[in-house]
């Protein structure tokens, strides 16, 4: 099981971490209790870490990045809602953002979003990207499936049983 919006503040952090004020990204963070989630950490990171470049190279200069994350917490699931100020996603495009080596940038390889889909998959979750409901940049949904008090007890289990010299 994984804390999410730790998850979030662990990649952000580093982001924010490199100038002094008003140098960097504004990152708003949701303050709610948020379920665990079934995820790879560091796979995670890669997600979380490509929506930040994204974001960033949006609108261009970290400190005009205003970047919000919400949650929105279902009974078997979990969505974190990544919404920054850039120009939003072009309509012409939007059903291409996640094919393998394409790129609405000059100098992108087209590998980062189908990367993060192609990691979400594997950790049975899914991504989605579109324009803000507000208009006021783009939006992704980023879904994963919550823990349950079974996965943390294998995970429990399974610490103490290797740990035990087996039997």
């Amino acid at each position: 099981p994984l804390d999410l919006p730790e998850a979030v503040r662990r990649v952000t952090a580093r982001y924010r971490a490199g100038g002094g004020a008003g140098i960097g990204p504004r990152v708003h963070i949701e303050d709610r209790r948020v379920p665990p989630v079934l995820a790879d950490a560091e796979a995670l990171d890669k997600v979380l870490g490509n929506l930040m470049e994204n974001s960033l190279q949006a609108v261009g200069e970290p400190s005009r990045l205003d970047l919000r994350v919400r949650w929105e917490v279902g009974e078997r699931e979990v969505t974190l809602l990544w919404e920054d100020n850039g120009p939003g996603v072009p309509p012409d495009v939007a059903d291409r953002l996640f094919e393998l080596y394409f790129s609405t940038k000059s100098q992108g390889t087209g590998l980062g979003l189908a990367i993060c889909r192609s990691l979400l998959d594997r950790m049975g979750g899914r991504i989605a990207l579109a324009d803000r409901a507000d208009g006021g940049g783009a939006a992704a949904a980023v879904t994963l499936s919550r823990a349950t008090e079974e996965d943390a007890w294998f995970e429990t289990a399974g610490e103490k049983d290797g740990s035990d010299g087996g039997g």
